[in-house]
């Protein structure tokens, strides 16, 4: 974590959902001494791709927060899941709308109603069924890994940090009987809490989930409604006025490439106050790869969040493609100011 708040905020939360666990058996499985090994296991709850899964649905409400702790817009998630190449999401959120279906010869096809559904709403079925990224443990094979063990009672629960220049850049707390992931905390400071897990297709799913950055929350999420789905669902047809080039919302780190532009100058006001930290936008790009609409989302002081809106405002990303089509993107920009220590 990057401050005492932060890491009390998260002491609190892992003793509230590990309080059933206490309740169970004290005698717990041991666990692996190697961070990486913590992370390898853990990585087995999430593969979707996985040819035991059974087709399944699932619906999600949401509640979104504003910069001063609000409640603003509410939303539901609806997803039909047949397979790793064949699913559909469907988000409704007041008069906005949009619906995604993803087919086996790798399209993706759009229809949208309405204002544009915003990157934390479109993230929240990826964030909450596969919270960790692909090969993680592999990627973070050249990272410093530290491994903690926080205890609760007869509960111990791993946790797994990575640092960069000294400092923590993500940490990964989880059940220490599912294995399932508890807590994130990206290197950006966005922090994901997860529980009250349900086994359903035979698979444990996190029902709850918190999104917060700096500890003011972006949004709540829970699941409604789990169970079975029929292959040949009618849900999973696309419609004949679907889209092949409507906004997409890719997940992850990179996939928008490096970004053409200035380079990111660090503010000597800020540098001389040991100002530091990451600005978080959420911003639209073109089809041709030019940002814009950039919306602050976090921030650890105006001076870096002016100087992080004006270097991102020129930057020019290489054309999101699919299937060799330009397409316009809303994704998550990240510029992080940090300083060596003295």
């Amino acid at each position: 974590m990057r401050t005492a708040r932060s890491s009390v905020s998260a002491l609190l939360f892992l003793a509230a959902v590990c309080s059933s666990a206490q309740n169970g058996s004290a005698t717990l499985p041991e666990l692996p001494k190697d961070p990486q090994a913590i992370l390898a296991l853990a990585e087995q709850h999430y593969q979707l791709n996985s040819a035991a899964m059974k087709p399944w649905y699932f619906r999600v409400s949401y509640q979104l927060y504003d910069r001063t702790g609000q409640p603003t817009e509410k939303g539901t998630v609806d997803d039909w899941w047949a397979s790793p190449r064949v699913y559909r999401e469907t988000w409704i959120q007041g008069g906005n709308t949009l619906s995604v279906w993803h087919t086996a010869d790798g399209k993706r096809l759009t229809v949208a109603s309405g204002d544009e559904i915003r990157y934390f709403e479109a993230m929240i079925p990826s964030d909450l069924l596969e919270p960790l990224p692909q090969k993680l443990a592999e990627n973070l094979k050249g990272s410093e890994l530290k491994r903690d063990m926080i205890s609760f009672g007869n509960t111990r629960v791993p946790c797994v940090r990575s640092f960069n220049l000294g400092q923590v850049d993500s940490t990964y707390c989880f059940d220490p009987h599912l294995l399932m992931l508890l807590l994130k905390v990206d290197a950006s400071g966005i922090e994901f809490r997860y529980g009250d897990f349900v086994k359903a297709g035979g698979r444990d799913f996190p029902r709850s989930m918190i999104e917060s950055v700096n500890g003011q929350k972006l949004l709540m999420a829970r699941v409604e409604t789990i169970g079975d789905l029929s292959a040949d669902d009618p849900a999973l047809d696309v419609p004949a006025d679907a889209r092949t080039d409507g906004l997409a919302y890719p997940h992850g780190h990179g996939v928008l490439g490096k970004p053409t532009g200035p380079a990111l100058q660090y503010p000597f006001e800020a540098r001389e106050e040991r100002l530091q930290g990451a600005v978080v936008f959420e911003a639209k790009i073109d089809k041709d790869g030019r940002v814009q609409d950039l919306e602050l989302i976090a921030g650890p002081d105006p001076i870096l969040e002016d100087a992080a809106r004006k270097t991102a405002s020129q930057w020019r990303f290489e054309p999101y493609q699919e299937n060799g089509q330009a397409v316009p993107v809303r994704a998550q920009v990240e510029l992080i100011f940090r300083l060596h220590r003295r």
